[in-house]
């Protein structure tokens, strides 16, 4: 059969223009009857708004007042880093009453009426039908209109030859005569494609990003010759031209050169980026791959490529499609044996889905049907089950995003501005400063609503400076985003780069601009931060009454915002906001700009002048200041510039919060810096807007992500040519790889799979990830360390030995054993492994008269050299190497070994790895690598990552009692001993006062509290309390029982502030 086609190429035509418009491409009046199969046109929209019409015109189509079946053909355009061209991101085809759209980067599957079906699904008893053909979807009808795209830019829209002279719109009339296909609406013949393109605009598209065509054609291009040289050759488009390429066999059939002019065109405009060359190829592939040309094709995984499959492969809804196909065999993607196609994918025929009132739904997938969402199905093990459904009270049902289910009828906002400004749900306005940890919102109670946490936290960099950071928990996913230029994202505690989403797509995180990102959820929740000025947060109307923290209840009463997280409602700021803090509030969290006093400043009355800017009714703000009373941002300005003693950056900084405010309220700003002398500072390939895009182009696709619904806002712009790739301004060519819902950088190497079973790296030039089979090394272990996922070395141990003494053993074991003999405390005890030999033994001797113990001897047995450390009662230390007192420092064995003194401390450090360090009688510390795991035994245990099992015995028994194991491991001596106090173990009977004065070190508002993350306070707090009031509350007792906590943070490089004044500890 004859075909006539109109191709549209999105990038690599010869003359559609590149405008964002949503154009009519293609239409037809309606009749009832249906056309006979006849010979076809088409028309191509290959890549860049570029079209070729029907009539072979290089410039989408309807069919126009001819009695014929009506149908209309729209697509919608986009930017892509460039706004001298757009793409085709959507197609809708309107016919038989429906409307189907083919949107952007969904492979399998269509939006029909607004929500999304999985192909293959027919309409209409059949009159209408949807499905996958090669790496296109396809909408076909009964009376032969057929409709491809590729769900990138390539569109094909073919006519049977009934429609001959009865088309318009940007296909043309299809009179085979092309030079008038430039006909607008009106009927007149337009000579210019600008205008002509521009006449058939969508006057319904109400996109805020949609503008009309900028330029048309080669005017569009900014082509160097050296460029145009350089993706000509071979290795680029010229590829299509070589004849003794892959394409070779199909120059007889499709003359390549105006598919290499538009290739290289694409190029151009695309910087070089690999994948719109790769996009030009595939357009030429395709073609002459309808024309039965044979070339080579890479499969997706459980598929292989056959040169004359089926046209019609075998689907989980039409198992027998390739018996009575009536489509001819073409080169395809066929499912491997024992796998069937499922949505777009290949799968075990045991687990295709559910064909069900004329749709296909995937195993396990879960669906609101029915324009009143009164019943939720669920599609498993072939089954489709259905329960009744229905909205809440303050739901309607509808559709969002192509899926159907009850949506929030109101929608209330909270902010938190810089200084200490909070405004919460239900209108309520209140300063608070300084805590480290707030929460903001939360789900209280048994809610069934989706349960989240929103916190802000003051994390410190060293003693006097902080990074804010926000944190997200919900649905069993923790997201933590520094909000600092260059902010680092974290999703379950791993480094993510953005676009990001997480939790099967349930949150979305993504940059509004150079300084801002937005968290969005499926449930209506939505946190948008612009650092450093404003938090905001959108909750729907469904959370009504069910929310807390300083952002209030969501009930639509002011009165009663202040409820604390206990029930109890107060009526004052300062307490209630207290009740929502989490860590100090003590001088640790707050900043120096924390602390002003207003009135205390000279030039404070030319600060006013600068900051009233705001407030000015015929300045930039005026239209805000109207809406959005200024005085107290005002205020807050003032204060910035006397703290700052009136530094230009704080002015302008307060300035750009509340022009930010203003335009998130759908408020217009005027152009402000020029008369603030507020210059602005855009880093490379950007410039400044007063009212830029908040969904601007980024990498990985090059184009915003998500659909944006947000207001504009003032800042640095990508340059046209770039997109944003995390906070930089990079040209499509330095962008990397979208992977498993994570952007990932060019040239990254990273780990996949849940036990690191892949080591993938980003191809920048291809944009597409390698994975190639891999594993952890002996030596390594699988997790997050530092928040990069993948392999790391296995965790050096440390054992301690503390106070009377209190032990915890390689694998974590806590227990106290007070035995006073000489013990082992680790040693080596698989010679068969090659690791060096040590050996660590403990003298204990009882403590002040009492029936406990401390350390007073440590000798250390290495690299042949017998190292032996003690302290008297003085505190004096002695060490003696080979039973020779020596002094400090030295080295043994050639420097293998060294032996060294610091503050109290005594070191034996090793090059291999093993250390050990004797505070005294107070504080032993054994360090053992990596590479000693299950090898070590003594009192320290086996070092295996079990700590069931740290009680074992020198013949091999796993015994319960500490008393037991710690005397299996004495060192016959001569000094008598006892191997501890059994059941005659002294009791403090009061505590209280050895409590009070331990709680220092687990008190949320104390000097340690930062460390509390890193190292449970807990047990050190029980020794602490055991210790200090078996010695009557000594105070020396007390600070070395604060200085072991003290030692474990600082191994753990945790922020401890000054301790020892509020202990009464003298250094």
């Amino acid at each position: 059969m004859q075909v006539f086609q109109c191709s549209l190429e999105t990038l690599s035509g010869a003359m559609q223009p590149a405008s964002k418009n949503a154009p009519a491409l293609a239409a037809a009046s309606s009749v009832a009857k249906s056309p006979a199969v006849t010979p076809k046109s088409a028309v191509q929209i290959l890549s860049s708004t570029l079209a070729r019409t029907f009539n072979g015109k290089p410039v989408p189509s309807r069919a126009c007042n001819n009695g014929l079946l009506y149908y209309r053909i729209e697509g919608k355009n986009e930017h892509r880093g460039s706004t001298h061209v757009s793409w085709t991101r959507m197609v809708r085809v309107f016919v038989y009453d429906e409307i189907i759209e083919l949107v952007k980067d969904h492979y399998y599957e269509a939006r029909v009426n607004g929500s999304f079906a999985a192909t293959p699904f027919t309409l209409r008893n059949g009159s209408i039908q949807v499905y996958q053909s090669g790496f296109s979807l396809a909408i076909s009808t009964d009376f032969g209109l057929l409709v491809t795209y590729d769900a990138y830019s390539y569109v094909s829209i073919s006519v049977p030859y009934d429609y001959f002279n009865a088309t318009c719109g940007l296909c043309g009339n299809f009179n085979l005569h092309p030079e008038d296909d430039f006909r607008s609406p009106s009927g007149e013949v337009l000579s210019s494609d600008v205008d002509f393109a521009n006449s058939w605009q969508v006057q319904s598209d109400t996109d805020p990003e949609c503008h009309n065509v900028r330029c048309a054609g080669l005017a569009c291009a900014v082509c160097t010759t050296d460029e145009m040289t350089l993706y000509g050759d071979s290795n680029h488009c010229g590829i299509l031209e070589d004849v003794l390429g892959p394409f070779a066999n199909c120059h007889s059939v499709h003359a390549p050169q105006t598919y290499k002019e538009n290739c290289v065109y694409d190029l151009c405009l695309g910087g070089g980026y690999q994948p719109i060359l790769c996009q030009a190829l595939n357009v030429y592939a395709t073609q002459c791959q309808q024309q039965g040309v044979r070339l080579e094709i890479q499969c997706p995984e459980h598929s292989h490529f056959e040169p004359q499959g089926t046209g019609c492969p075998a689907t989980c809804s039409n198992p027998s499609a390739p018996t009575n196909c009536p489509l001819p065999s073409q080169e395809s993607c066929i499912c491997d044996p024992g796998y069937i196609l499922s949505a777009g994918e290949c799968v075990p025929e045991a687990n295709c889905g559910c064909s069900f009132e004329g749709f296909y739904y995937s195993e396990g997938q879960s669906v609101v049907l029915d324009g009143d969402c009164g019943r939720r199905c669920e599609c498993s093990s072939m089954l489709m089950t259905c329960h009744q459904h229905h909205c809440g009270p303050a739901e309607v049902c509808g559709v969002h995003g192509g899926v159907r289910g009850c949506r929030p009828i109101s929608y209330a906002t909270c902010l938190v501005e810089d200084l200490g400004s909070y405004h919460t749900f239900d209108g309520l306005s209140f300063r608070y400063q300084g805590a480290c940890g707030l929460t903001l919102a939360r789900v209280m109670g048994l809610s069934l609503l989706p349960h989240f946490v929103l916190t802000v936290e003051k994390v410190p960099r060293g003693h006097q400076e902080f990074s804010r950071v926000l944190k997200f928990e919900a649905e069993g996913i923790q997201v933590s985003i520094e909000m600092e230029e260059g902010s680092n994202v974290k999703v379950d505690g791993q480094m993510v780069g953005l676009p990001v989403s997480v939790g099967s797509g349930q949150i979305r995180i993504y940059h509004s601009g150079v300084r801002g990102f937005v968290l969005e959820t499926t449930f209506g929740v939505t946190v948008r931060a612009d650092w450093p000025h404003i938090i905001r947060i959108t909750a729907p109307g469904t959370y009504s009454g069910t929310l807390g923290g300083l952002c209030g209840n969501l009930n639509g009463d002011i009165s009663d915002e202040f409820y604390t997280p206990d029930g109890v409602l107060l009526n004052d700021t300062q307490l209630f906001a207290d009740s929502w803090r989490d860590g100090s509030l003590s001088a640790h969290c707050v900043d120096p700009l924390d602390s002003w006093e207003p009135g205390h400043y000279q030039n404070s009355s030319q600060f006013i002048e600068h900051c009233s800017i705001m407030a000015k009714h015929d300045g930039p703000f005026a239209e805000c200041s109207r809406a959005i009373d200024p005085q107290q941002r005002i205020i807050d300005c003032v204060q910035l510039l006397e703290q700052t003693q009136g530094a230009k950056e704080a002015l302008c900084e307060a300035l750009r919060g509340y022009t930010l405010l203003c335009q998130q309220n759908g408020i217009a700003v005027e152009e402000w810096r020029s008369a603030t002398h507020c210059d602005p500072t855009c880093p490379a390939n950007s410039h400044y807007e007063v009212c830029g895009t908040s969904c601007p182009a980024s990498c990985p696709s090059l184009s915003f992500p998500f659909q944006c619904t947000l207001q504009c806002q003032e800042g640095c712009q990508c340059n046209d040519g770039n997109v944003l790739n995390g906070d930089r301004c990079v040209p499509p060519t330095g962008c990397g790889c979208y992977h498993s819902g994570r952007y990932r950088q060019a040239g990254e190497r990273f780990w996949h799979g849940e036990e690191c079973q892949f080591l993938c790296v980003c191809d920048g030039i291809t944009g597409n990830v390698h994975c190639t089979p891999s594993s952890c090394s002996e030596e390594e272990v699988c997790h997050v360390l530092d928040g990069e996922y993948g392999c790391h070395p296995r965790p050096r141990a440390s054992c301690s030995a503390s106070g009377d003494p209190h032990y915890k053993s390689f694998d974590g074991t806590y227990f106290d054993f007070q035995g006073t003999c000489r013990y082992v405390l680790a040693t080596v005890c698989n010679d068969s492994t090659g690791l060096p030999h040590f050996q660590v033994d403990a003298r204990n001797e009882p403590w002040h008269g009492l029936p406990v113990s401390i350390t007073v001897e440590v000798f250390v047995n290495v690299s042949g050299h017998l190292v032996h450390m003690s302290q008297d009662m003085n505190g004096h230390s002695t060490v003696e190497i080979d039973g020779e007192t020596r002094n400090l420092p030295l080295l043994l064995d050639s420097g293998r070994v060294s032996v060294y003194s610091s503050a109290q401390y005594i070191f034996v450090s090793t090059d291999f790895g093993f250390s050990v360090s004797y505070g005294g009688s107070w504080t032993l510390n054994i360090i053992v690598p990596a590479e000693y795991s299950g090898a070590t035994c003594g009192i320290c245990g086996n070092f295996n990552g079990q700590s069931n099992d740290d009680f074992i015995t020198p013949s091999g028994d796993v015994v319960r009692s500490a008393d037991q194991f710690g005397a299996s491991w004495k060192v016959e001596d001569e000094l008598p001993c006892n191997d501890g106090c059994g059941n005659n173990c002294p009791l403090c009977q009061d505590q209280t006062t050895a409590r009070s004065l331990c709680e220092i070190i687990r008190s949320s508002e104390g000097p340690f509290s930062f460390c509390h993350v890193y190292v449970d306070p807990q047990a050190y707090f029980d020794d602490c309390v055991f210790d200090v009031c078996l010695s009557g509350n000594l105070n020396d007792v007390l600070c070395r029982s604060i200085q072991t906590y003290v030692s474990a943070c600082q191994s753990n490089n945790a922020v401890i502030y000054p301790w020892r004044e509020s202990a009464s500890c003298c250094k």
